[in-house]
């Protein structure tokens, strides 16, 4: 399918890397000062080297013909789209990008160059570039699911839940009762703060995920659905919380109570289970469950998302910052320096009134943020941060930034 190679790129976000192949020695070889110019005949002779080569996935030959083809004709489409789509093809999508966007504007309803300029932007660290890029490959492949999927996978990464929302509700409308698709559905709903729809989408992404081998066999989640499983069955624990009040009974609340029950059924660690029945008390706003949950594991488990939700129940109850801190390291530790994992634990030294270590830690996450959301809690954080170390002017700066990209709005 036509969008499975910038799904594939957006399903590990988190890891920050591009699933495309990158060969670190293989360099597109530019044209010796002092050559001749390229004639008309010479650009044609590359562009058709170039296209041979790119058909037989030559990517650094294809690359490099199509380089030595635009020395002599600058404003050729097909040699802009060919070095773009084989510089991405090679792991170096910066190198892509100014071809693609050529190529892009001589040539504006190519779905394929605009689902590669998705790429290689979301590849460079910037989902809010790729994300209407991927819009319109959506556009213009209307009848392609995975496209669909793609946008709604930068517009939720972006903050831009009901739009994700949307955009997911047309690649399951192309094809529907798709788990993977309906559990982020569910997802974007619950962050778009509809509680229903949210409950809606994971209740079928859970009936889409049972399987039944034969008569005599009940149904069950087959073991490469468990973890997704349990993830539905949290979800379904979040919308119905959010519509219950913390303080009273409620059907609702029994109503999740029961979701969290079925999750440690699914998942034999017990520690694991409890953290994603920690994580919907957390989010749904329910701290002091969450710090319970907490109380209850024996230890986190190894699983940076698990350390990040440890880190932010411990903040959110306002308490036992040391151990806050404890767990935003091992996030750290686990999951890489990103600017999710280093925000956290700079927030947490923060807490624990280690300023100028929090300082580099939220400077290092500004430097990897890859959404002005992200960069706004950042700028926020630092303004804190500068404040507690006296260093008035540019707690006023960082303060300035984060309310110019809309922090707490």
């Amino acid at each position: 399918m036509r969008g499975i190679a910038l799904v594939a790129t957006l399903m590990v976000l988190a890891a920050g890397c591009p699933t495309r192949t990158t060969d670190e020695a293989t360099e597109i070889a530019p044209l010796a000062a002092g050559d001749d110019l390229v004639t008309v005949e010479e650009v044609q002779e590359h562009l058709a080297a170039a296209q041979e080569a790119f058909d037989g996935e030559d990517y650094p030959k294809a690359a490099q013909e199509a380089a030595a083809g635009l020395e002599g004709d600058p404003h050729d489409a097909r040699l802009l789209r060919i070095h773009g789509m084989a510089s991405l093809h090679l792991g170096k999508p910066a190198e892509a990008i100014p071809s693609l966007e050529a190529a892009a504007v001589a040539e504006p309803r190519d779905p394929d160059i605009q689902q590669a300029l998705a790429e290689a932007y979301d590849a460079t660290g910037e989902p809010e570039a790729a994300a209407p890029h991927a819009g319109l490959a959506a556009e213009l492949y209307a009848d392609d699911p995975w496209a669909h999927f793609a946008h709604g996978l930068l517009l939720k990464e972006i903050g831009e839940y009901a739009e994700a929302a949307k955009a997911l509700g047309q690649a399951d409308a192309l094809m529907p009762d798709d788990p993977e698709i309906l559990l982020t559905m569910a997802e974007a709903y619950c962050e778009a703060g509809d509680p229903e729809a949210c409950a809606v989408n994971a209740r079928a992404a859970l009936d889409a995920m049972v399987v039944s081998t034969s008569e005599s066999e009940p149904p069950h989640y087959p073991d490469d659905r468990l973890e997704s499983a349990a993830r539905a069955n949290e979800l379904l624990a979040m919308s119905h919380l959010a519509r219950a009040t913390p303080d009273e009974e409620s059907a609702d609340r029994e109503v999740a109570r029961q979701y969290l029950e079925e999750i440690p059924l699914l998942i034999e660690d017990e520690d694991l289970a409890r953290a994603h029945q920690m994580r919907a008390y957390q989010q749904a706003g329910y701290v002091e469950s969450a710090v319970w949950t907490l109380g209850q594991m024996e230890a986190v488990p190894e699983r940076p998302w698990a350390q990040m939700v440890a880190a932010r129940t411990y903040l959110d109850a306002g308490e036992s910052f040391d151990e806050a801190l404890q767990a935003a390291e091992k996030a750290v530790e686990l999951g890489g320096e990103t600017a999710e994992t280093l925000s956290l634990r700079g927030w947490a030294n923060f807490k624990n009134e280690n300023y100028e270590t929090a300082e580099k830690d939220l400077l290092a996450a500004l430097e990897l943020a890859r959404t002005s959301r992200r960069e706004a809690e950042l700028h926020y954080r630092l303004a804190k941060t500068y404040e507690a170390l006296g260093s008035t002017a540019q707690a006023a700066e960082h303060q300035e930034k984060a309310d110019q990209l809309g922090y707490g709005d």
